[in-house]
């Protein structure tokens, strides 16, 4: 699918990591910023708005976060009318959360930007001699912090008190934030029947898959991201953004840029092996950030015009081919990597050769992929006719089935949704595309599929966004 211009390529992605066994829960830590404290010691009355009443207010950011992952948050504690005078602030840390503890300032822990004392109280954070004007506000920095694996509304219950004597009073709003729990995978098992479900709801955004997965119900084992194809070779090479997915339990799926915007590069050059250097560094990268057991769909939507690798006749895709070869063996070449790659094309074509002219051979192939969405150029302009396109056509299923069959590899989907486009040729919410597609899976070799749940500049594919009920139902029928 065409997202934007090449939007999908420039997006600064991140690779997500299946965990096995259990995770180990990581100990909150306690610090004190020494910049913080010297160059900011409060917010004053005006930026902080009008002093409060009581023991005082206190906000939280990010209000959601993913169940079972490493986070960082923000309290912002707003003294009452009249200040503080050498009090004292005391948030508790909620329960299933990494429990506080005292480190060297360098390392995971809490910062605040008051000139009070940070201090360990059980499992609270106490701020004390703590002088503050009406209205002023502090922050209190969460880092590194493990949340539970199970939904609830964590609170992080807040007493304070004027001064140094008095007795601490709760807050009459408590900050909470709610945690969305990741749906446990089951084994990745590739081949066979349909395996694996995942999903793309954005770059670098494990918890926008996690809502997506406790929305549906869907079992989700894989998340869909892209590197970065805008910024030249180093761009890609860097998997910016790679540790935001670091402690989710997801397999990565990750589309690769082969030719990023800038570099002047060409199939031709990947063919005779110009640029395998940048692929040995990248898959030093991904093992290094720990995703070296990536599933790689390496130039994704060849026989597409939006990219810079499309394939548009045959000498493009002989030199396709073998730039594919060259790729997978640069990367394999790496010691630590477990990489899977994936040859993907659009769905759609026609396209002026044969799709055996740009198969680089199953010795560097693990998967055959087709992206398919519910759009239609036919007459009548129905549901049916637009899924009788995507089984007949050029490119379309029932092609899928028997070059598949024909190399013996599995088939996926690394991208597929309903759409609206504002072209007119998405067919919209469209059940029957979601139910006829989760049947052909079911009924041939199918290891796994991504459904794209994000709306993108030029198309509408998010099946939660509230436009899809329909689609959204048949989603859980068939997936959850």
């Amino acid at each position: 699918m065409r997202y934007g211009n090449t939007a999908k390529v420039e997006s600064v992605t991140a690779a997500v990591r299946r965990r096995a066994g259990r995770t180990r829960r990581v100990p909150v830590v306690v610090l004190v910023s020494v910049a913080a404290l010297c160059s900011v010691s409060a917010v004053s009355a005006g930026a902080a708005g009008a002093a409060t009443t009581g023991p005082g207010s206190i906000t939280v950011t990010p209000t959601a976060v993913a169940g079972s992952a490493t986070v960082n948050a923000s309290l912002r504690y707003t003294a009452p009318s009249g200040g503080l005078s050498a009090g004292v602030v005391k948030i508790a840390v909620p329960l299933g959360w990494s429990h506080p503890q005292i480190r060297h300032p360098a390392r995971r822990g809490y910062a605040t930007t008051s000139k009070g004392v940070i201090s360990i109280a059980r499992r609270s954070v106490v701020i004390s001699s703590l002088t503050l004007c009406g209205g002023c506000s502090i922050t209190v920095r969460v880092t590194n912090s493990r949340t539970p694996r199970v939904k609830r509304v964590s609170k992080f219950v807040t007493r304070s008190a004027r001064s140094a004597g008095a007795a601490l009073k709760p807050l009459a709003v408590q900050p909470t934030v709610s945690v969305v729990p990741l749906v446990v995978p089951p084994v990745f098992t590739p081949g066979g029947s349909v395996s694996g479900l995942g999903d793309y709801a954005g770059g670098n955004n494990p918890l926008g898959i996690a809502r997506f997965g406790s929305a549906t119900g869907a079992p989700l084992t894989l998340a869909t991201d892209y590197l970065n194809g805008s910024n030249g070779w180093s761009g890609m090479e860097s998997v910016g953004g790679i540790g935001a997915w670091r402690s989710s339990r997801y397999r990565l799926v990750l589309g690769v840029p082969i030719i990023p915007n800038g570099t002047g590069g060409t199939l031709a050059g990947g063919a005779a092996g110009s640029y395998n250097s940048h692929f040995v560094t990248l898959a030093r990268n991904l093992v290094g950030g720990g995703e070296g057991d990536a599933i790689l769909r390496l130039g994704w939507e060849f026989n597409a015009n939006w990219y810079n690798w499309g394939v548009y006749n045959a000498n493009d895709a002989t030199n396709y081919a073998a730039f594919f070869r060259n790729i997978v063996k640069a990367m394999r070449s790496v010691p630590g990597q477990a990489f899977q790659f994936v040859w993907n094309s659009n769905g759609q074509g026609p396209t002026s050769y044969s799709p055996s002219q740009a198969y680089p051979g199953s010795a560097y192939v693990d998967y055959i992929g087709s992206d398919v969405y519910g759009n239609c150029w036919c007459s009548p302009f129905t549901p049916q006719s637009g899924w009788a396109m995507q089984v007949s056509q050029p490119w379309g299923l029932d092609w899928l089935a028997s070059f598949a069959a024909q190399v013996g590899r599995p088939i996926v989907f690394p991208e597929w949704s309903v759409d609206y486009r504002p072209d007119g040729h998405g067919l919209g919410d469209d059940p029957y595309f979601v139910n006829q597609l989760a049947a052909w899976m079911g009924s041939h070799n199918v290891a796994w599929s991504a459904i794209f749940s994000y709306n993108a500049p030029d198309q509408q594919n998010d099946i939660t966004d509230g436009n899809f009920p329909q689609s959204l139902a048949a989603f859980k029928a068939d997936f959850g």
